[in-house]
């Protein structure tokens, strides 16, 4: 979103003017956060004893306040930014997630059905004699804001993602010889139209 917002103001407004309107809404969340009686007693409850991990540094967030007096840093916040949106956090992804439900696990569901994260995808995640199970991921029913590799461009796009679960009696295509227990059609189409800018 930072880099969103950094990068569409016209050409004569400065990343700085844009930064110093868009830092008070972040400064303000912060020190709600930091204020809040829920985020002075949570981190305590979740610490791990003698062991370094998120909590702790949670916590020493919430300590420090390294956002005040001086504010946070606009090459600070883009690296931030650019790291999130690099994807380089090492967080495990959706598929992963999916694929430790109880349902997958044990081949009690052949999939698990998601939405609005803009990505539209349909991912195995596991087979074995119980049979395939799929993660699907509508994306989002919304015009897409697309980003070049650093976020530095954005572009917009129409899309539409849909899935269809068909019942053991609908859709048989080539299982009329077998017992059909359910199947899925998934979608998905961009549309783009270019047209002269003045």
């Amino acid at each position: 979103m930072l880099n969103f917002l950094l990068n569409i103001p016209e050409p004569s407004l400065e990343e700085t003017i844009v930064w110093e309107n868009i830092e008070p809404r972040i400064l303000q969340p912060l020190d709600d956060l930091h204020d809040h009686p829920f985020m002075n007693s949570w981190p305590d409850q979740m610490d791990k004893k003698w062991r370094l991990d998120a909590i702790d540094l949670i916590q020493s967030a919430m300590k420090l306040r390294p956002w005040r007096p001086a504010g946070i840093l606009l090459d600070l916040a883009k690296f931030l930014s650019n790291t999130i949106a690099g994807d380089q956090l090492g967080l495990p992804s959706i598929e992963s997630i999916a694929s430790r439900e109880a349902g997958i696990r044990h081949g009690k569901n052949p999939l698990i059905i998601a939405g609005h994260t803009h990505q539209p995808k349909v991912e195995l995640l596991t087979s074995d004699s119980t049979g395939e199970r799929y993660y699907i991921d509508t994306g989002t029913w919304r015009n897409r804001i697309t980003a070049t590799p650093y976020s530095l461009c954005f572009g917009r796009l129409k899309t539409l993602s849909y899935v269809v679960i068909y019942g053991p009696d609908e859709d048989l295509g080539d299982a009329i010889d077998r017992q059909k227990i359910a199947s899925f059609d998934f979608w998905t189409g961009v549309t783009q139209q270019w047209s002269r800018r003045s």
